[in-house]
């Protein structure tokens, strides 16, 4: 793919954000997700962190490391987002698995500058979102 291809979609598509299916979920997550969205990513951090050390289910670790790699990214933390969101892509929930490869695209063009990894994840992400219609 070309670089002009690139910066096209690099300034269109924003990084996707958190997970928001809490409504069955802890009062624990909960708590995270009411700080990511009053912009204190470090508490909501600090929160999943606590989360991902007790999650019982994959599905619910799957959630929690995805949101982690949301807010890492939110933080400026690449590389520790970039290992999130690819411990994400063996878990049960597809669309979680889409949205975590949307993100490593934009993470390695957008920010990182690595366009060949860029381009895999891109393909991937189209592959699976496919899948998941």
């Amino acid at each position: 793919m070309n670089k002009l291809f690139y910066i096209f979609l690099f300034a269109v598509f924003p990084l996707s954000i958190l997970a928001e299916n809490i409504a069955n979920s802890s009062s624990s997550e909960k708590t995270a997700y009411e700080y990511y969205k009053n912009n204190d990513y470090s508490m909501a951090l600090f929160e999943y962190n606590k989360l991902s050390r007790s999650c019982m289910t994959e599905e619910s670790c799957q959630k929690i490391h995805y949101n982690m790699g949301v807010l890492y990214s939110l933080n400026g933390l690449y590389s520790i987002a970039l290992k999130e969101f690819n411990s994400v892509l063996i878990g049960p929930d597809k669309n979680i698995q889409e949205k975590a490869l949307y993100n490593l695209f934009l993470i390695n063009g957008k920010y990182l500058g690595n366009n060949l990894d860029a381009s895999k994840y891109y393909r991937e992400y189209l592959r699976i979102k496919e899948l998941n219609k």
